[in-house]
């Protein structure tokens, strides 16, 4: 039962424990709960930064656990591209929504880019990416992985009209 002992390994769960505590650190401080368990009471307002703070580090220690020798067997990689995934997604969506979403939209980019590497039919990251590259202008993107969403969600009402508005917008030319 080798296989059992390696997916035991106990310094890998104890890494792996403490990064999905971040992620869902995050979770709670991007959802409003327990604040006060997280962040100081004057900070509330700057949850968002909190949120997208937690998430950062989780995504840092799970790419460290990641590239560590030990751990680059297959039933430790699936569980840390789950968490890559998962924190990718948070952060993509968390920084469309943040104060500074336009200084962070190559992020997005990028983060929807790693999900769409792990998981290549992901729907939300063909849908984010695409409200990143209508925000950086880039509409022919932005149409390109809407009607990738669209084919895999076609009754999806927000991707259709996402899809219309930038359609709109490339037949006036802009």
């Amino acid at each position: 039962m080798e296989t059992d002992k390696k997916e035991n390994n106990p310094m890998f769960r104890f890494k792996i424990d403490i990064a999905k505590r971040k992620k869902e650190e995050g979770t709670e401080i991007f959802k409003g709960e327990n604040l006060e368990n997280h962040i100081p009471p004057d900070k509330h307002e700057k949850k968002l930064d909190y949120a997208i703070g937690r998430w950062r580090q989780a995504l840092k220690m799970v790419l460290e656990i990641g590239s560590t020798p030990a751990f680059q067997e297959p039933q430790y990689q699936e569980q840390l591209d789950e968490l890559k995934v998962a924190l990718n997604l948070n952060l993509s969506m968390a920084y469309l929504k943040w104060d500074r979403a336009a200084e962070v939209l190559p992020d997005v980019v990028t983060c929807c880019g790693n999900v769409l590497a792990l998981q290549p039919k992901n729907v939300k990251a063909f849908y984010r990416r695409a409200q990143a590259h209508e925000a950086l202008e880039d509409l022919e993107s932005a149409k390109k992985d809407l009607l990738e969403a669209k084919s895999l969600e076609p009754n999806d009402a927000a991707i259709k009209k996402s899809f219309e508005r930038v359609e709109a917008r490339i037949a006036k030319g802009e």
